[in-house]
């Protein structure tokens, strides 16, 4: 998971030297002259962030200062300076101390961060420099950039957050509170100190009790967080984004600062929960870590999942991405008829056509409370229902309910007919609603209990029936506070039930047409049941938000409940998280939503004699075909047709494919160290395809990968000393990039790699390849000390004839950071701009140059380029550093006629590392491991 960086920290050490006087004369006041020299180091950071793929660096400038006496500059020079303590993962460069001090009594140097896999998390480089008999010691902190969240198996040497300790979804009311208790791993053997949650904002309702310390190799429980919803309420319109969460801790006397996302909220009655990533509609979506509001069978081979995320469609046991591209967010209710679809997302109600065969959509129409405010209640739509006749609809929402004419033909609301806000109705809000027989409206409010309507099909209006609460005069709750009710029509109308879930227990009640009587307390006694449902009129099973899945025997004409069996985290067999989100059933299968774990398969023999056998808990599995990528920043994408190799910086290589027709992406197969297939490490750099292979960099060589079927099915490893930082080919021939030992071209021949020649410095104006591409026999080699064209002769297989461009020339910056190629034209990403040229075939030469910066007159709003690809015939997509994506319209001779600007909705997306063409859409690699998709106009 993704957390901003602050590195603020200023090191500085300073050595004082006194002047011990000498020789004759001075006079009584001679000691106020004693010369005093100081020898001092600044530092721009004390600690670098870089991810596996990239690198950080910082400056350290040295300063000789001698108060009360001349120095002679040119003796300056002749003190030395040594600088030792440097090793891998770190990289000094720059260094002007070679010489000695300069006139002014200064000289600097950089060091560079490049983590690898064998140092990804934290590392230390104590440095110590000499300047003539003097010394200076400084310590330089590398931390991981992306935050890894706790797993089956969490990495060494890694610091997790877990999130999963407690539900991440919890309905609070005005007169509960609630504790959160928020867990670190320390994986490292160092102790952290000084470790605190921060919210960014500061809110009421809401204290964060701190702890100082966590030992190496501990799990710690870092803080409480006490909520108060009633003091919360009144934040909940100004601040719908949420609050920044940040991590704080110092690791051997650094600093170090993460943000773990934002803590969300809206006013009570809502579900709160600190989610740490958006998934903000272009996402590929995956089930696997979806929330699951709703789940619900379409006919005899389909059902639809509500989630968080979106709408899922399954057929016949295969899920499929909903086709609501525009509305890909929280679905909060649902309901059909026929064809025609009503879908809540918030406060927004959509109204479409759809094919029960392939979930696909047409006609949506989209209703919000601002924009038709009789027509659509205030606040999050919960209930959407239909009369007999279908031509009303009943929207019920938080702060009200309206009743509106549909026409059914057109699947269109036409007028209002009768709006009730939440205060006509004397009531605060609303918690759940049911429309049974087209006549009764029960309604679960969170301070008033359960209230009945009779909705009136003439009139097209309701009336309050019944009320039910602790003060009734007959039928008293236990409870005002209702989290939700669940109606069940048994086979005899005088066995029908309702079940109120309370923050006492579970209540069961008779049912008669909207009354209640035998209102008692059952013996599940935890609150918060969120789903009920009855099998074959003698099994229960109850899904809740802070207990797990429980099964028992129900008996209907008593409405008991006995031999329950509760499954959860701590029990055998377990569940991957106590939050149970919903329930349903397909065949003779239990379908179970699990926050954040999306859907699960239960096979279920309603003949068991005991609880305990009813759920066969030896053959669960997860209902969806799509692993969840690993959360790693994606180093980059390749497309061939319809397969995808999604390259990741720790987390190894996923194949992919896609629907041609609807992008729907299939996540197939993932490769790590732990695999069948193993991968010689997990940090995985570049991919490119070649016909049945794979060919795959790594942080520590090269792999040539059997490949059929989108699967990898043998792997050969090459230069396993090597970083391999880009892989470009020509026919056979290879030429493979690294960052320590600059271009090598080798022959593919079959599974192997022969006739190696290696390009470095000076031939090359760095050994540190950043990139490479290829068009016709010309090699461009992007460094990061400038752009390299050299010629390839087929025929000796061999490189010459290099020309070289750096900042000192045509380019804005030297670090080459992106390359991209097409129709004769050169594209070139630096760290401060952008460059199009157009190149010559025969001498590799580069004219009608373009320059753009963030102050040309066509001016990027970032400069620092990440990526660059060319979408359609006339667009240049231009990824950045930051969350910050451009499209560059371009003139025919490929100069830029404008940019515009797309901020990506969410602040995890720091950087787009990687993107590829699907057909006519866009499929960006962000860091974090997020896949977003989209289609640019």
């Amino acid at each position: 998971m993704l957390k901003y960086i602050y590195p603020s920290i200023l090191f500085i050490s300073v050595v004082f030297i006194s002047g011990c006087g000498g020789g004759g004369g001075g006079g009584g006041s001679g000691g106020s002259n004693t010369p005093t020299t100081t020898i001092s180091l600044s530092a721009s950071s004390s600690n670098l962030y870089a991810d596996i793929g990239e690198n950080a660096s910082a400056t350290f400038t040295i300063t000789s200062k001698t108060d009360n006496l001349v120095i002679d500059s040119a003796k300056l020079t002749t003190q030395t300076v040594n600088i030792s303590g440097i090793s891998r993962p770190y990289e000094l460069f720059d260094n002007n101390c070679t010489t000695g001090l300069n006139d002014n009594g200064t000289c600097s140097f950089k060091v560079r961060y490049s983590p690898t896999s064998t140092s990804q998390y934290f590392s230390t480089a104590d440095i110590n420099i000499q300047v003539g008999q003097k010394h200076l010691n400084t310590s330089l902190m590398g931390a991981e950039k992306t935050f890894i969240y706790t797993s089956a198996a969490t990495p060494a040497n890694s610091i997790t957050f877990n999130s999963h300790v407690n539900p991440l979804n919890v309905r609070l009311f005005d007169s509960d509170e609630l504790n959160y208790t928020a867990r670190i791993q320390n994986n490292t053997t160092q102790s952290l100190s000084n470790v605190k949650l921060l919210f960014e904002d500061a809110l009421k309702g809401v204290k964060i009790t701190t702890t100082n310390n966590c030992v190496d190799n501990k799990a710690c429980n870092i803080a409480s967080i006490n909520f108060s919803p009633k003091s919360l309420a009144s934040q909940g319109e100004s601040n719908s984004q949420g609050t920044k969460l940040s991590l704080n801790f110092k690791l051997k006397q650094h600093d170090l600062s993460y943000n773990l996302g934002y803590l969300k909220f809206t006013s009570y009655g809502k579900q709160y929960f600190i989610n740490p990533l958006y998934d903000l509609g272009e996402n590929i979506p995956q089930p696997l870590g979806s929330f699951i509001t709703f789940i619900k069978q379409l006919s005899a081979n389909s059902i639809i999942i509500g989630t968080t995320d979106g709408l899922y469609f399954s057929y016949d046991n295969g899920l499929s991405w909903h086709t609501l591209d525009q509305y890909h967010t929280s679905i909060s209710a649902y309901n059909n008829t026929d064809s025609t679809s009503f879908v809540s997302t918030g406060d927004t109600l959509l109204v479409y056509d759809y094919d029960t065969q392939t979930g696909l959509t047409s006609a949506i129409k989209a209703y919000q409370y601002n924009q038709n405010s009789k027509l659509i209640p205030k606040g999050e739509i919960i209930g959407i229902f239909l009369n007999q006749n279908k031509d009303k609809l009943i929207i019920v929402a938080r702060g009200g309910i309206a009743i509106d004419s549909y026409d059914k033909s057109t699947s269109t609301i036409t007028k209002s007919l009768h709006y009730y806000q939440v205060t006509d109705l004397s009531i605060n809000y609303i918690v759940k609603a049911i429309f049974d027989n087209s006549k009764w409206l029960m309604l679960a409010t969170a301070k008033k209990g359960v209230q009945t309507y009779q909705y009136d099909n003439t009139n097209n209006n309701i009336t309050l029936t019944h009320s039910y609460t602790t003060t009734s005069i007959n039928e008293k709750l236990p409870s005002d506070n209702i989290t939700n009710i669940s109606l069940y029509h048994a086979a005899s109308p005088t066995n029908d039930a309702l079940f109120i879930s309370t923050i006492k227990g579970l209540v069961a009640a008779s049912y008669l047409n909207g009354a209640l009587s035998n209102i008692n307390l059952t013996d599940v006694t935890y609150p918060f049941t969120n789903s009920i449902d009855i099998i074959d009129n003698k099994w229960m099973i109850i899904g809740s938000q802070l207990n797990g899945l429980s099964v028992g025997k129900y008996d209907p004409s008593t409405r008991k409940i006995s031999d329950v069996i509760t499954y959860k985290t701590t029990t055998q067999p377990s569940l991957a998280n106590n939050y149970v989100t919903a329930l349903s059933r397909k065949d003779k299968t239990l379908l179970v939503g699990i926050a954040k774990s999306g859907l699960l398969k239960i096979p279920f023999n309603s003949t068991s004699a005991s609880s305990k056998d009813f759920l066969d808990m030896t053959k669960v599995s997860q209902y969806t075909q799509t692993p969840l990528l690993p959360p790693y920043t994606i180093s980059s994408l390749q497309s061939e047709g319809n397969n995808i190799t999604i390259t990741t910086t720790g987390g190894g290589v996923c194949t992919a494919s896609t629907d041609p027709q609807t992008y729907q992406l299939s996540i197939n197969n993932c490769y790590n160290t732990t695999s069948k297939i193993k991968l010689p490490s997990n940090g995985v750099t570049n991919a490119l395809f070649n016909k049945n292979q794979l060919l795959l960099g790594f942080d520590n060589g090269l792999s040539i990968a059997e490949y059929k079927d989108n699967a990898i099915t043998n792997i050969h490893t090459f230069l396993n000393t090597h970083y391999i930082s880009s892989i470009a080919q020509k026919d056979t021939t290879l030429f493979i990039g690294t960052t320590d030992i600059g271009l090598i071209l080798a022959k593919l021949d079959g599974s192997n790699l022969s006739s190696l020649k290696t390009y470095n410095n000076p031939v090359l104006p760095s050994d540190h390849i950043t990139t490479v591409k290829t068009a016709n026999n010309l090699v461009f080699i992007g460094t990061l000390n400038g752009l390299s064209i050299g010629k390839y002769n087929p025929d000796s297989q061999n490189l010459s004839n290099f020309t070289t461009y750096n900042a000192s020339n045509i380019l804005p910056d030297s670090q080459i950071n992106a390359l991209a190629v097409k129709n004769g034209y050169l594209y070139i990403g630096t760290s401060k701009g952008l460059v199009i040229a157009k190149y010559d075939n025969n001498k590799g030469s580069l004219s009608d140059i373009h320059t753009y910066t963030t102050s040309s007159s066509i001016r990027l709003t970032n400069a620092n380029i990440a990526t660059l690809s060319l979408y359609s015939n006339n667009k240049l997509i231009i990824g950045t550093d930051s969350n910050l994506l451009m499209v560059a319209t371009l003139n025919a001779d490929n100069s830029i006629k404008s940019i515009t600007s797309l901020t990506l909705p969410s602040e995890s997306y720091t950087s787009i590392k990687s993107a590829t063409l699907l057909g006519n859409k866009l499929l960006l690699g962000i860091t974090g491991g997020n896949l977003l998709l989209g289609e640019i106009g």
